[in-house]
């Protein structure tokens, strides 16, 4: 039953919304019990048939929404718990994925899954899966540092010198000179962190990402907090990381970011 997904997709046509979705999070019931950090959202699906038929499924019903622009196949691949396989693991699920996305819709952009670092060695063999499925028009990372990474890990220092000598290097000769997305990004106002410090990180991010070579996407995570007590996925950071609080008050950053937007987004920079 996907009615409640074509009226959100509709009713972001009238806002003037482009879209473009993530296929992630696996529920528990989807995937093999008893692994890893024992939390489910980030194992791979059990039922790799089943996975492909939802892909085919989602991707060709909503295909008649043409502001749909882009899909991303699954969510943080060498996050914590797909250490404990290798990038291995993760090839049946990109290549079921491509394989139904790109027959459903070939007309949208399909991609793998953000990274939660430039990651060199899981990038090389993603490209390699990816080629043999229609290749990899985008490389995306997840961006998170100072809230879920150690005091060392600055904005500054996130994406240091491994990404241009490491990571660019790899993901060229694999993938060819394909553009870097970091489509998820945020600041988490919590354990002290104040809304001023928010602010000041979104500043630092535009600043330090939009400088480097290859990245021309940044998309904000997120819009509004979660209300108290809401269930999500990892730790009570998530709660914590909109530009609005939960009753739609905008924090400082809101305004911030709202700046940094029309400052940035006006097509092509150059860096001195």
């Amino acid at each position: 039953d996907l009615d409640w997904l074509h009226q959100f997709a509709e009713r972001a046509r009238a806002d003037g919304i482009t879209l473009r979705p993530y296929i992630g999070y696996t529920p528990a019931w989807a995937t093999v019990p008893g692994r890893g950090d024992g939390q489910a959202w980030n194992d791979p699906p059990r039922d790799l048939e089943a996975w492909e038929r939802f892909v085919d499924t989602l991707v060709r019903s909503m295909s008649r929404h043409d502001h749909i622009a882009s899909w991303e196949i699954y969510n943080e691949q060498n996050a914590r718990l797909w250490w404990d396989g290798t990038p291995e693991e993760y090839d049946s699920t990109l290549a079921r994925g491509l394989r139904a996305a790109r027959r459903a819709n070939p007309k949208a952009t399909v991609f793998p899954g953000g990274l939660v670092w430039a990651d060199a060695d899981w990038m090389e063999h993603t490209c390699a899966t990816a080629n043999r499925y229609g290749g990899l028009p985008i490389a995306a990372v997840h961006a998170y540092p100072e809230t879920w990474t150690p005091d060392s890990v600055t904005v500054e220092r996130w994406l240091d010198a491994n990404y241009r000598d490491d990571y660019l290097g790899a993901m060229t000769e694999s993938c060819g000179p394909v553009p870097v997305w970091i489509n998820e990004a945020g600041f988490a106002t919590w354990k002290g962190k104040s809304e001023q410090e928010q602010a000041a990180w979104w500043v630092r991010a535009f600043g330090t990402w939009l400088a480097l070579p290859r990245i021309e996407h940044i998309g904000i995570y997120e819009i509004r907090d979660a209300k108290p007590g809401t269930e999500v996925i990892g730790d009570a950071a998530n709660l914590h990381l909109g530009l609005l609080t939960s009753d739609g008050r905008p924090k400082l950053a809101f305004h911030t970011v709202k700046m940094l937007v029309s400052l940035f987004d006006t097509g092509r920079l150059t860096v001195a």
